[in-house]
């Protein structure tokens, strides 16, 4: 993508460079205030052997160039209406839905035109892949948003988009460096969860600008497309994502890359059910994270620990059938599975 000009009132992003240096990342570190861009903190590959971020708040750092910014492949592009046609007319009547509670916040944080502040904001997950499989726009629950837009910058344009759209009843929240957009009653889940792109090569929390370094750590492939709202195009960092959701007569379920850490195998292998649970007709052939994931000692306890997470309201019966389609012919990743799972 081409970089636009630097905006002084933008972020500084993952790639600018300071004295010649190119910014590797970002990590959060929060002031104990209201969040802002000033608990965003900048990071140099050489914070890689640290064991602790460093304390570099962006706004100590000046005479930053902008650099090349976030790189898209031109093979993972593709119009989102040659996928599945009216799919840009159903994001944006599901983003200007006047009864939904996003409405008037999503046009300020998922632009349809690019910003002078050059990052890059994209709606990912269920969404994109519900909406390419032809659901009905007002099916769709909650948005999920990732980009190159550090974690604290985020917050603040949320906040200001909140009160923009007079939404004095929305409530912005980090946890765990998502920035969370809910209403303020006790108990209520999200709509909108943004973020930003994961950056690797740290022994702590980073974000960055690398498409494909972000989809790593994410769980499955059909989970892993971009829509780009202002070129109205999906992104498939993956190269996969397309082919698995709409490139047979079912969708396939297979995993990104193969998670090496427990608590990720752990993510994937119940998301995995999950989706199961949710395409109840969807054959075992169909599903290939079973023969993907390593399943050891670690693993089945971090499943044990996550479960509630992922599978709160999903009878013993839907976890049960779940599972045997997971497994399929691995009897012994069956058992293993139930017995974690008290199916």
């Amino acid at each position: 993508m081409d970089t636009p000009p630097s905006d002084a009132d933008g972020p500084l992003l993952a790639g600018d460079l300071i004295d010649d240096v190119p910014i590797k990342g970002f990590t959060f570190q929060p002031s104990g205030g209201i969040v802002s861009r000033d608990d965003d903190h900048v990071l140099f590959a050489s914070d890689a052997d640290g064991d602790r971020p460093p304390w570099r708040p962006v706004s100590a750092v000046t005479g930053a160039l902008p650099g090349e910014g976030c790189r898209v492949r031109a093979e993972w592009v593709k119009p989102a209406a040659d996928v599945t046609p009216g799919f840009p007319d159903a994001v944006d009547r599901m983003m200007r839905d006047p009864d939904r509670g996003w409405a008037g916040i999503t046009e300020a944080l998922l632009p349809t035109r690019r910003q002078p502040d050059r990052t890059d904001v994209w709606l990912v997950g269920g969404a994109v892949r519900d909406l390419l499989l032809g659901t009905a726009d007002d099916l769709v629950n909650d948005i999920d948003l990732a980009g190159t837009t550090p974690v604290g910058y985020f917050a603040e344009q949320a906040d200001q988009a909140c009160l923009g759209a007079g939404k004095g009843d929305l409530r912005t929240k980090v946890v765990a460096g998502v920035v969370s957009i809910r209403r303020g009653r006790l108990g209520d889940p999200p709509m909108i969860d943004y973020r930003p792109l994961h950056q690797d090569g740290f022994r702590f929390p980073a974000s960055g600008s690398d498409l494909r370094a972000d989809v790593t750590r994410r769980d499955l492939t059909v989970n892993c497309l971009f829509y780009d709202r202002r070129t109205r195009t999906i992104v498939d960092p993956t190269g996969a994502g397309l082919a698995d959701l709409l490139g047979g007569d079912q969708p396939v379920l297979a995993a990104v890359d193969g998670p090496k850490d427990p608590a990720d195998r752990a993510d994937v292998l119940l998301r995995a059910v999950r989706m199961l649970i949710r395409w109840p007709l969807l054959p075992a052939t169909q599903c290939r994270v079973g023969r993907q994931v390593a399943v050891d000692p670690a693993t089945l306890r971090e499943i044990r620990r996550r479960s509630d997470r992922h599978l709160t309201g999903a009878g013993s019966g839907q976890i049960w059938d779940a599972v045997i389609r997971l497994a399929g012919d691995d009897l012994g990743l069956r058992d293993l599975l139930l017995e974690a799972l008290d199916a």
